[in-house]
């Protein structure tokens, strides 16, 4: 760069620099209407304006206190001054002198009950672990974005909602994991809202609530869970509040999840919901059957689980709609019942264990229900079994609803189901049920027919 370059780059910085300390002393004396001069004197008598770029204005204020004095008691007044005189959508950003920043970080060294540093992460939440489907593809996808520049995207914060069981936790500590990895020297936090709740409430019974503030505000990426449990904790949204605020003006990422949009939370400050909605709000939606048999495979892939039949993991994944966790609860509580009572793993025991896992109405398996299912699934008009005809594919769809009649069902006679059927007597049902025994044990390709058929009557029923 040559002193012409050098002298114009000069004159640039000393016009930003009058420009901000004119837009900010304009400022100062509308908010000198609305506090007393001792306040006045006290909190914004040694700020000053040192930059600004478009509608953001930088100020410095001597050191952190400042900072929540002035968003905790003057911040209406603080938006209407920079809205009348910089213009609608004015930001403010505070900055600390450097000889202030190891000030501030100093009371970390005395805290003992924040010492040493932990990220609570867990090392298995990672991306590589989380199958992608439609549901969460949107998700993943901005947080393996935020993970490669955090605090450096529009992405600040993200809000990933949804309901239980849906991942949440996973992703945000995968993002959390993968910063880790790839940045060691960032401070990564992750916390459950509920644990932050109590340790600021012990903070502030053990008069150390500057001591919490300072820690959160030295995080690089602060992972919350669940913060709709602020909901009504009126001291926590306050402290939360300027720990946000903090970190987010300083170009630190914050990652949020709830089991609700900002927009359905109740009894949360305004000013608090309105910068949980300041970046992405991404929802995770359930699985649909796809995917969750993909998230299945997966697992018994990683888990290297040789022992679960096809059958069995298709009803499974038809069955279990609700949430990931249930869908591998499932899985984990099949193969403890299997090796505790030495009993294969079978559809019928899947059955079972699916029915301790979901509240389900269960539909009566009546003989039309059978025969509709077996046609839908065989392309066969279901008037057709009543009928004379002994086309190949008509024959063998009434010798498959006879077979499932009898084994899925109690109620019904070999002399109902025969004459309900195909009207024919009971020697017809038990010669189809051998035929059809006798075929699932020779042909793999109609075995496996006749499992997917099961598997639509029982994941109905």
């Amino acid at each position: 760069m040559n002193k012409k370059q050098l002298y114009d780059l000069s004159n640039i910085l000393i016009m930003k620099t009058e420009t901000a300390a004119t837009l900010w002393n304009e400022c100062l004396k509308m908010i000198g209407k609305t506090v007393s001069p001792e306040n006045y004197k006290k909190w914004f008598a040694q700020t000053k304006g040192i930059s600004v770029e478009g509608k953001m204005l930088t100020v410095q204020i001597p050191d952190t206190s400042f900072y929540t004095w002035i968003e905790a008691n003057c911040a209406s007044a603080l938006r209407e001054a920079l809205n009348s005189v910089i213009g609608t959508d004015a930001c403010l950003r505070y900055s600390l002198p450097k000889p202030s920043l190891s000030v501030v970080k100093e009371p970390l060294k005395k805290t003992e009950s924040y010492a040493p540093f932990s990220s609570h992460l867990n090392a298995h939440y990672t991306f590589e672990q989380l199958v992608e489907g439609e549901s969460n593809h949107a998700a993943i996808s901005a947080g393996r974005t935020i993970a490669s520049k955090p605090g450096k995207t529009a992405f600040n914060p993200i809000f990933i909602y949804g309901g239980v069981g849906l991942g949440k936790t996973h992703l945000v500590q995968a993002i959390g994991n993968k910063v880790v990895a790839e940045n060691p020297q960032y401070r990564v936090l992750y916390i459950p809202s509920e644990k932050f709740i109590q340790q600021y409430v012990d903070s502030y019974h053990q008069d150390k609530r500057n001591d919490f503030i300072n820690y959160y505000q030295n995080i690089d990426v602060l992972i919350i869970d669940d913060v709709q449990f602020f909901c009504g904790k009126t001291g926590s949204q306050e402290v939360f509040f300027h720990i946000f605020n903090h970190l987010h003006q300083n170009g630190k990422q914050l990652i949020l999840t709830a089991d609700r949009t900002p927009v359905d939370m109740r009894d949360i400050q305004d000013r608090l919901l309105s910068r949980f909605k300041w970046g992405l709000t991404v929802k995770l939606d359930t699985p649909d059957y796809e995917h969750r048999l993909r998230i299945l495979k997966d697992k018994l892939v990683r888990e290297d689980i040789k022992d679960i039949p096809d059958d069995v993991i298709n009803y499974i994944a038809k069955t279990v709609d609700t949430n990931i966790r249930e869908l591998e609860g499932v899985v984990n509580s099949l193969l403890a019942q299997s090796t505790i009572i030495h009993r294969e793993i079978t559809l019928d025991l899947a059955v079972d264990i699916v029915s301790q896992f979901i509240k389900t109405t269960k539909k009566e398996l009546t003989l039309d229900y059978i025969k509709s299912v077996v046609c839908q699934s065989m392309g066969v008009e279901s008037s057709l079994l009543e009928s004379s005809s002994r086309k190949g594919e008509i024959v063998r769809a009434r010798q498959i609803a006879m077979y499932f009649a009898k084994t899925l069902t109690q109620k019904y006679s070999l002399q109902n189901i025969g004459s309900q059927i195909a009207g024919r007597d009971h020697s017809t049902v038990i010669h189809s049920c051998k035929t059809v025994s006798n075929l699932i044990e020779t042909d793999k390709k109609f075995r496996s027919m006749v499992d997917d058929i099961r598997v639509k009557i029982l994941a109905c029923a």
